[in-house]
């Protein structure tokens, strides 16, 4: 089976790799980054550097099984909403559209957020709201969506208000655990371990998944 992988370099993205890595399934690995970016070292992995500019380029190695797609921001580090908007939203739609062309029968996987909501008054929500219903339009042969709540693990990029909400976070894990299981904090390998479980054999052509559902698939 052969993967691709967009935003290998965030949190996500690395557990995922990893995963990737240790799936007896998966063959070949094709990780596509903007810059150079050390990455773990296997045999199966091939690295593409493209700015994301010329996505049809890419349309060689899209011609894969399955294509994972953790790309994401802040508007923040992006700098404003139109550009937070290019990387959430515009360039992993024409990336999966690019996907459907290359390969009609694969299994599109992608990361949007817990609260993702095509007419939601919050900014960050209501793109991935409507980053999801372009993907659906699509009909894909398979898509596999995951709202992963605050994501745990440490960053190599600095973002000061996450690092403070997941201490919060841990803090109130107990609570939280217990009584709000979908808001909880939820560590970067449980996320990757939901993807690459739910991707490699879909048991339907849509499948979303909420951050508490993640869990249950959670092998450490």
């Amino acid at each position: 089976m052969k993967v691709i992988l967009f935003g290998a370099s965030g949190l996500v993205g690395q557990s995922l790799l990893n995963d990737c890595i240790m799936s007896s399934e998966i063959k070949t690995i094709t990780v596509v980054l903007r810059k150079e970016f050390p990455l773990l070292q296997s045999d199966k992995i091939s690295v593409v550097i493209n700015p994301l500019t010329d996505l049809e380029s890419l349309k060689a190695q899209l011609d894969s099984d399955i294509c994972f797609c953790c790309l994401g921001s802040t508007i923040n580090k992006a700098g404003s909403k139109e550009a937070f908007r290019k990387v959430d939203y515009e360039i992993p739609l024409q990336i999966a559209k690019l996907f459907k062309e290359a390969n009609p029968s694969g299994t599109f996987a992608i990361i949007t957020a817990r609260g993702a909501d095509k007419d939601s008054s919050i900014f960050y929500n209501k793109v991935k709201g409507q980053l999801e219903e372009e993907l659906k339009a699509l009909n894909l042969f398979a898509l596999v969506i995951v709202r992963p709540s605050l994501i745990i693990g440490s960053r190599q990029e600095s973002r000061p208000l996450e690092f403070i909400s997941q201490k919060v976070f841990c803090l109130l894990e107990p609570l939280l655990k217990r009584f709000a299981p979908g808001v909880r904090g939820i560590p970067a390998a449980v996320i990757s371990n939901g993807l690459i479980m739910t991707s490699l054999d879909p048991i339907e052509p849509l499948q979303v998944y909420e951050s508490d559902e993640l869990w249950s698939f959670y092998e450490p």
